[in-house]
């Protein structure tokens, strides 16, 4: 059996592959197994040629038993082609245990050293616990130097893999056996996998407390096969060893959900895993989810030179529809300011505030107004990006990080350019983030974010350079100094998850606790600003330029949509902080219909109501319902109060 990967980057790359041949079911040569545990790992092959996993089970749930054995690819640079892996001894280092096998050239015979090692694990999701196994390997070798190795391990509830990741999720709601989630990344880094179905529901995760490896999500197709399946590559600075971080696969049985109840408990693995990281590097999760609007628009008055000064009249307006934070667009110095006239962009020069727009002295009569009306102000910022026609191209070629080709990193072939976040570039955007700080900014988006974390700096043959986690250290800087709102874009656990998209759309499992920015809201949907609140993910809105239909016109223009969304805005300040575990709650019939969102406290017991349409609702006993700003109880039948749509209500104890 012949395996390709599709990107080698160089001629000279080998890649592994682990035996050749389809392989049949016989007697185990290598099987593991944990009593305590109840997990059995059997190896396919023979002892001459182990083709790798075969069969595992976690148990009574076999995750793992596809035509294809799992098995890594390796490519090193140089040596010959891997003919078989032959099985050398099973070491036991506690829970650990270690397969010790030795991969053999085709030509040569050289033998290289390659570790599989497996121990038990488990993972506490709320009131759940899925238990499994992790794995890891370890490659050693005299002469082969390493670049990377890929994780074409398969893992599938049932564990029969088809082409269920051709189109992942491809599962029609309500209607297959098996519910999948792609890949969720951290800075471009995969957190895990979700499946749930009728074996109960397993994640997939790497940990990032051994390194914080370099990995990238891809999918590869073995010859032959019908399946398509994700892959992880795990980049590696060049040399003679290499090894991964542990992977983890985890099931828990009883998790049988179906509908709605497999989107909260794909949402509860999320938080489990983000805290997990958040943890590890110090970083906090935001308190409160603050409300904020767009007004970078606002100092681009017609054809007159921008300025601060503009946004201020809108202020007002902004804060009696319950907004909390104004975003003026970028602070920075560009290279749009020296246009005649300035323009804003985001070409950026360096760290230092930009004189458009009246410059310091403009943006702090700005910040000084904001917080007379209540408002804070928050800010766009590069995530690592600076232009060609910054100074420090020149003056520090050091800062820009080196290709595969040797040259400087381009943005999308404009002439923005990427930075090594491990050079002088860090202390220099540091020290502007300081300034901004001590001015009175209180929050930024960070464009291109999990982008600028999956930068590798080939400039040095002996040691690339990573940036994943010097962005991990300057969110928990950030965080000290003081910044009380960090959008990243893109998904991880070190800010709040920021998507740019066009238009407000539903959006569906990406809601939750995202903070999207919006282009354009579509006039038949001003419900979705309504349901984006209830998942704890406040969009961020353009205040002059808002309507899909009606481009041009500000959210004031349409009376309507302004009373909606500041009933939107004061419902959710008077709920987030008891906005704790969310429930989606389902239609009566239909269990993948959503109807609203129920958040109950850290005992289970429910809190806050969102309807997103009329229906019925029944709190538990001793309790009752209140609409959330007129308090206006609820009308009741019996113990069933009927909830109106698009309100908020409260769910009280009975005086």
């Amino acid at each position: 059996m012949k395996f390709r990967f599709c990107c080698v980057r160089s001629a000279i790359a080998i890649c592994v592959m682990l035996g050749a041949g389809g392989w049949q079911a016989t007697a185990a040569v290598v099987r593991l197994a944990w009593s305590e545990s109840d997990i059995e790992v059997v190896f396919a092959g023979d002892a001459s040629n182990l083709l790798g996993i075969g069969r595992v089970r976690i148990g009574s749930v076999v995750v793992s038993d596809g035509p294809t054995p799992g098995r890594p690819l390796i490519e090193t640079e140089s040596g010959g082609r891997y003919a078989r892996c032959r099985f050398v001894r099973l070491e036991r280092r506690g829970s650990e245990q270690v397969v010790v096998t030795d991969l053999e050239e085709k030509k040569s015979g050289v033998r290289d050293r390659l570790e599989w090692r497996f121990r038990p694990t488990s993972l506490r999701v709320r009131n759940r616990e899925y238990a499994g196994i992790e794995y890891a390997w370890r490659f050693r070798s005299r002469q082969n130097r390493v670049r990377r190795i890929v994780d074409l391990t398969d893992w599938t509830l049932g564990g029969r893999p088809d082409d269920l990741y051709l189109v992942p999720p491809r599962q029609v709601a309500g209607r297959d056996s098996l519910h999948t989630r792609p890949a969720v990344e951290f800075l471009r880094t995969p957190c895990f996998y979700f499946q749930g179905g009728d074996a109960g529901c397993m994640l997939i995760a790497r940990r990032f407390d051994d390194g914080t490896p370099w990995v990238r999500t891809g999918m590869e197709r073995a010859a032959g096969a019908p399946e398509i399946r994700f892959t992880d590559e795990i980049l590696c600075s060049p040399g003679t060893e290499a090894g991964t971080s542990w992977r983890r696969v985890l099931v828990c049985p009883e998790a049988r959900l179906t509908g709605l109840a497999l989107e909260d408990e794909y949402a509860r693995c999320l938080d489990a895993l983000e805290a997990e990281v958040r943890a590890h590097f110090g970083i906090r999760e935001p308190d409160i989810r603050r409300l904020c609007v767009r007004a970078s628009e606002g100092i681009r008055p017609r054809n007159s030179t921008p300025t601060y000064d503009a946004v201020i009249p809108l202020l007002d307006g902004m804060a009696a529809a319950g907004f909390e934070r104004v975003w003026p667009g970028c602070i920075w110095n560009n290279a749009g300011a020296q246009r005649k006239p300035p323009r804003p962009n985001l070409q950026i020069l360096d760290m230092t505030l930009s004189p458009y727009g009246g410059g310091e002295v403009g943006l702090r009569r700005l910040i000084a107004a904001a917080e007379e009306h209540g408002l804070g102000v928050y800010t766009w910022s590069p995530s690592g990006q600076l232009t060609t026609a910054s100074r420090y191209w020149k003056e520090h070629p050091e800062w820009f990080p080196k290709n595969t080709k040797g040259k400087r990193y381009d943005y999308s072939g404009s002439t923005l350019t990427w930075t090594d976040l491990n050079s002088g570039y860090y202390r220099m955007a540091m020290d502007g983030f300081r300034r901004a700080r001590a001015l009175g900014i209180r929050g930024m988006w960070f464009d291109s974010f999990g982008s600028v974390a999956a930068v590798v700096d080939y400039g040095d043959p002996e040691h690339l350079g990573f940036n994943i986690l010097p962005a991990f250290r300057r969110m928990k800087e950030l965080q000290d100094m003081g910044f009380e709102m960090l959008y990243i874009e893109g998904r991880g656990p070190a800010g709040v998850d920021g998507y740019p998209q066009g238009d407000l759309d539903e959006g569906g499992y990406a809601s939750y606790k995202s903070g999207h920015f919006v282009y354009h809201v579509r006039p038949d949907r001003y419900d979705v600003y309504f349901r984006r609140l209830a998942n704890l993910a406040p969009p961020i809105l353009a205040w002059q330029y808002t309507l899909r239909t009606y481009r041009g016109n500000a959210i004031t223009d349409h009376p309507e949509y302004l009373r909606r969304i500041t009933y939107d805005n004061r419902a959710f300040r008077q709920v987030r902080e008891q906005m704790r575990h969310r429930r989606l709650i389902a239609a009566p019939g239909d269990p993948w219909h959503c109807i609203g969102v129920e958040w109950s406290d850290d005992s289970g017991r429910p809190q806050v109501v969102w309807a997103y349409e009329t229906q019925d609702y029944t709190p538990p006993a001793g309790h009752r319902v209140v609409e959330v700003l007129d308090r206006t109880p609820a009308r009741m039948r019996g113990r069933t109060a009927r909830l109106d749509r698009e309100r908020v209500y409260r769910i009280l104890l009975l005086e």
